[in-house]
């Protein structure tokens, strides 16, 4: 049966409510929901290429892959979460969906950027300061030769410390690797168990 008089603000009410509630259920089931995010991973440096054995670690869901011998890998997300891509070598990259990206499986190309000099000659200085520690490093044939990239390396991961008898241990880079190397191996060894779970 048809009504005759009909409200048109009643109506409007109706479709907006409608409407409310439709957006809500949409949005809870985008929270709840994953996706598929697969990507690809070299490195900045050219000649390094594509980077095999990444760590690629969903911080809110505690799992994880690694990247295959092709620089390829596929992980599941929801809106909410962060991906952390990880190596011992690279500055660490984290990935999450933002207003641009929609809640949909996708694509991404990942390039990270080299995280460490490697040293071929390291000299110990057992009575020498830190600024002639960073002298000695600039002086090194190095795959950077510009000061101004080596130095806030050097700034940022070398310490100092006095030993009491007139001589300083220094500390440099090899330091923050081993960290570095630590994070990346316990990582790894979570991922492992999982994947065994």
């Amino acid at each position: 049966m048809a009504m005759k008089n009909k409200n048109p603000m009643l109506v409007a009410l109706i479709a907006l409510t409608l409407q409310f509630g439709i957006a809500s259920a949409q949005q809870d089931l985008t929270k709840g929901s994953l996706i598929e995010l697969r990507g690809h991973v070299n490195c900045l440096v050219p000649e390094r290429g594509v980077l095999p054995d990444v760590v690629i670690f969903n911080l809110n869901k505690n799992w994880g892959t690694l990247t295959n011998a092709e620089g390829n890998f596929s992980i599941r997300m929801a809106a909410s979460d962060t991906i952390l891509l990880s190596t011992p070598l690279h500055q660490d990259y984290k990935y999450y969906l933002n207003d641009l990206k929609t809640m949909e499986d996708h694509t991404i190309e990942i390039t990270m950027q080299p995280d460490a000099i490697w040293l071929e000659t390291v000299n110990v200085l057992g009575y020498l300061r830190i600024e002639n520690f960073k002298n000695e490093i600039l002086n090194l044939d190095s795959e950077v030769d510009n000061p101004e990239v080596i130095t806030p390396i050097l700034d940022k991961y070398t310490k100092q410390r006095e030993t009491g008898d007139g001589s300083f241990e220094i500390k440099g880079p090899i330091n923050y690797l081993g960290s570095k190397f630590s994070k990346y191996a316990r990582i790894k060894r979570q991922i492992k168990k999982g994947n065994r779970d």
